[in-house]
């Protein structure tokens, strides 16, 4: 495919956005597609953590999963980064992510459908993974713990695992605040978990904490937490 050829289609790639309305131009992540060409997604701060913790990862040869994957921004970097295989899964069927994979001939492999009780499932059909990222997802289910605990099943042993979410910043209380609006108006933010917490949840599914990652957003007294374990 030509150079001009290849910028045409990722400009009706663009213009048709995700088909799923709510995030702005239906895109949720900021990426750099060549070509003078830029998703009109956020520059998310979320992942910001998420990129500190991800550099102490040599993903050549590893199988990944992407928990949450949105428009895939995670999923391929860590195939760009030489992972053997990189599963992209989320609840809500997204345009942005298949169209993305077909232009650029991309080897992620992408399912929608997937619910946070079908974490588990997840070995079952593809085996265990080598490294497995989960952003964004704990303080929108109903129980945190219950998707630790479903990353946990599908991480090798010796696997490594990055947790990311909104949280409070306690040190010593192990609690899950229940939103009520006080900290965020959107109703699918359902809990802001304590640092504390999330070590606790993280030690009780056996997992061995590595390192640790956070950033304030200016007016948010939640904070942007990741670990990596």
């Amino acid at each position: 495919m030509s150079d001009p050829e290849m910028k045409s289609k990722l400009e009706r790639i663009l213009a048709e956005g995700s088909g799923w309305p709510g995030t702005k131009g239906d895109w949720y992540h900021q990426m750099d597609l060549g070509f003078g060409l830029k998703t009109p997604g956020a520059p998310l701060v979320n992942l910001v953590p998420v990129a500190a913790l991800m550099k102490r990862v040599r993903f050549d040869g590893l199988k990944c999963l992407d928990l949450g994957t949105m428009d895939g921004k995670a999923a391929f970097l860590m195939e760009n980064l030489n992972a053997a295989r990189v599963v992209a899964v989320d609840l809500f069927k997204r345009n942005t992510v298949p169209a993305l994979i077909e232009l650029f001939g991309s080897r992620v492999e992408y399912e929608s459908g997937v619910r946070v009780e079908q974490f588990a499932a997840l070995a079952d059909q593809h085996g265990m993974f080598d490294f497995v990222l989960c952003s964004g997802v704990l303080y929108h289910v109903y129980s945190p713990l219950d998707v630790v605990l479903g990353v946990r099943r599908v991480t090798k042993t010796g696997g490594l695992v990055l947790f990311e979410t909104a949280a409070l910043a306690d040190e010593k209380e192990p609690a899950l605040h229940l939103n009520c609006g006080r900290y965020y108006g959107d109703h699918t933010t359902l809990w802001l978990p304590t640092f504390a917490c999330v070590r606790a949840m993280l030690r009780f599914a056996c997992f061995r904490i590595l390192d640790e990652a956070s950033i304030s957003i200016p007016g948010q007294k939640p904070i942007r937490y990741a670990v990596i374990a």
